[in-house]
């Protein structure tokens, strides 16, 4: 048989039309999807449409919600079927559907927006006589040819008039209240119905964006419990309140920046976009990424106080330290070179602050307006060497009596008359002080010399490599691959590989982050065997989350040195010498590691065992991510995406890890 063509099947007589499988994320449904599903659902030889709707969560957009939407909107289609699936990846339901299926004949739904037709043809021939998979007997798989552009947004008011419908969209026209732009989405669908589906949305996506709009804090609910990114200097203030432990995530109070790899909701769609957007200097709101020691400062009636942490910035801080007491605020055990960086840090920010002429009271808000500084000091330094004392001014943050985020200032209004203030007190050069204190670099992009070449290969790599053995496609979530990556895992675990419920429960836990089930509780009435199984892979996942997610910090790496190495207007006064610091760095720690994993005297075997594998994966990392030949003198850079601030930084973290573990004595 032609598996290209359904009609001959049909000619044959054999069934009573197709079954068409229509695999979505939906989150939620909008006209795009409907006018699709209406016209197979009315083409003469569909017996009906299957709409499979995959478990991951867009903004707040869960499956549950999704489906209450589709089912509204579909109600009226006789001839639909919704499918609520655990499979991360609604492509991949399709394919896990033709190993059961019934006999019968199945095509794969699919507009011609992008590479949707491509993945219908994949479908069919890889369910073909020479193809990867072989259906059960008496099932066919065939293409059902339909002439369906993507539907276009009609009667905006912005750059997304006139292209396709996107449910991104629509849930950022959520977030704005812009109910007449997400109507648009709609065409031809009743108005009770718009009106149902905004209600559906407007409170868990305007939530959601509370909490993860602007830089990612540590304030923010469901934040993840990320690896330590080896700064060793946040760790050297004490707990505020006896059995009180801090909250420090990377950068202290200014709270954690995220990789790309790190956002679980970014869909593949707009990691194609990053990219593309890194490549090609078209990335929002840079900054150079310092190298340095994080500190929030405010000012209140004349004095200079610092925090290190959210609970020091609540209340107006009242918390904080107030300048002249930053050195005896630290641990005890802190070396004394770090209490004397961070002292002269916070008297130089006292002495400039103390020579102004702005209402400062007014400006920093009584406590509740905070500078976001980077502090670079020679001796303190990580791996970049600057070579001079510097304090750069990175933002200026309101935070509310929580110390939560409220908003973020990158430039103009205050901030700007902060900046001219110093630089004039500065210019003076009558000031006592070591640093020079400035706003971070905005740096320039040059172009990257064979541009589309590596950008052809870096896409190439994404979806060959990511993207296609998963069976995922644009709408697809970083958090649905780790889900699909992590079923995969479980499904060869012996002890566990039955249990469809709980390896489903577990995705949930470690693939999204959604421990709303205690763990204890998820393992009731388990055998002895797997209880214990379970909870060492629950307290090792992050190790094995790092390893699945292993092609994909490859890519950003590759991303992060091509952008990298193509920089000027950085902060390092001679990027050479910079450079050749670094690497000098890392040949030293590489060396240390040959000399580490060729030890005789090991005593803790699995400890032993444990920091061997740590060490490879940094090495691993380096050579992926192009060698030592990939060091740029620079640690990384911040950009804005799509309202979320993260980072960027080539080879930069694992030569950070590789030189910490034996800087900070992992190795003894």
């Amino acid at each position: 048989m032609n598996f290209s063509g359904y009609k001959k099947w049909l000619n044959e007589g054999q069934g009573e039309g197709i079954t068409v499988l229509f695999p979505s994320s939906v989150k939620p449904m909008h006209g795009g999807h409907l006018d699709l599903i209406k016209k197979y659902a009315s083409h003469p030889d569909v017996k009906e449409v299957r709409v499979l709707i995959g478990p991951g969560v867009r903004n707040g957009v869960d499956q549950k919600k999704a489906y209450n939407i589709a089912q509204r909107l579909t109600e009226d289609i006789p001839n639909v079927v919704l499918e609520a699936v655990n499979w991360p990846s609604p492509v991949l339901t399709a394919y896990k559907i033709i190993e059961d299926a019934e006999p019968g004949t199945y095509a794969l739904a699919a507009s011609k927006k992008g590479d949707d037709y491509k993945r219908v043809q994949d479908f069919v021939w890889k369910h073909g006589p020479d193809g990867k998979y072989i259906p059960p007997e008496g099932v066919e798989v065939v293409e059902l040819s339909l002439d369906a552009e993507p539907m276009n947004f009609i009667g905006r008011d912005d750059e997304y008039e006139g292209k396709p419908i996107s449910a991104s969209v629509l849930r950022d026209d959520i977030v704005n209240d812009d109910l007449e732009n997400f109507s648009a989405g709609y065409p031809d669908t009743d108005p009770e119905d718009i009106d149902f589906v905004w209600k559906e949305l407007a409170e868990i996506v305007m939530n959601e964006a509370m909490y993860t709009s602007g830089t990612p804090t540590i304030s923010s609910p469901n934040n993840y419990d990320r690896a330590k990114q080896g700064y060793y200097y946040k760790s050297m203030f004490p707990i505020l309140e006896d059995g009180e432990e801090e909250d420090i995530s990377e950068g202290g109070g200014a709270g954690h920046l995220m990789s790309p790899w790190e956002a679980k909701d970014l869909t593949f769609g707009e990691v194609r976009d990053l990219i593309n957007k890194a490549l090609e200097g078209k990335l929002e709101n840079v900054t150079e990424k310092l190298d340095g020691q994080n500190l929030m400062i405010t000012v209140k009636d004349g004095d200079v106080y610092l925090a290190k942490t959210q609970k020091q910035m609540k209340n107006g801080g009242e918390l904080a330290v107030r300048w002249d007491g930053v050195k005896n605020s630290m641990r005890e055990e802190a070396p004394d070179f770090v209490k004397k960086a961070f002292q002269e840090a916070a008297d130089d920010l006292q002495t400039v602050f103390r020579n102004s002429k702005l209402d400062l009271n007014k400006i920093f808000k009584d406590g509740h307006c905070w500078l976001n500084i980077e502090l670079l000091n020679p001796e303190t330094e990580n791996i970049v060497p600057y070579g001079e004392f510097q304090l750069r001014i990175h933002n200026m943050r309101e935070v509310d009596d929580s110390g939560g985020e409220v908003d973020v200032v990158f430039e103009g209004g205050d901030l700007d008359k902060i900046i001219e203030d110093i630089e004039l007190s500065q210019a003076s050069g009558d000031l006592d002080k070591i640093h020079l204190i400035s706003k971070t670099n905005r740096v320039n992009f040059e172009k990257i010399k064979d541009l589309e070449n590596i950008k052809e290969g870096i896409i190439r790599a994404l979806q060959s490599v990511i993207m296609d053995p998963n069976h995922l496609d644009d709408d697809n979530t970083i958090g649905d691959y780790l889900a699909q990556e992590i079923r995969t895992w479980l499904d060869g675990v012996e002890e566990v590989r039955e249990d469809k419920e709980l390896i489903e429960a577990l995705i949930q836990r470690w693939a999204y982050g959604n421990k709303s089930t205690n763990i204890t509780k998820l393992l009731k009435e388990k055998d002895e065997d797997v209880i214990k199984l379970v909870k060492y892979y629950d307290k090792e996942i992050d190790n094995k989350i790092g390893e699945l997610l292993d092609p994909i910090i490859e890519i950003f790496s590759r991303v992060g040195i091509a952008v990298l190495q193509n920089l000027s207007g950085i902060a390092a006064s001679n990027p050479d010498i910079v450079s050749q610091g670094i690497r000098k760095k890392s040949e030293d720690a590489i060396r240390k590691i040959t000399e580490f994993v060729a030890r005789k005297d090991v005593k803790d075997i699995e400890d032993f065992d444990k920091k061997v594998k740590y060490l490879e994966t940094q090495l691993r990392r380096i050579e992926q991510s192009g060698g030592l030949e990939g060091i740029a003198p620079l640690e990384g850079i911040v950009f804005e995406y799509k309202g979320k601030l993260f980072k960027l930084q080539g080879n930069y973290l694992p030569i950070l890890k590789m030189i910490n573990f034996f800087q900070f004595g992992k190795d003894k």
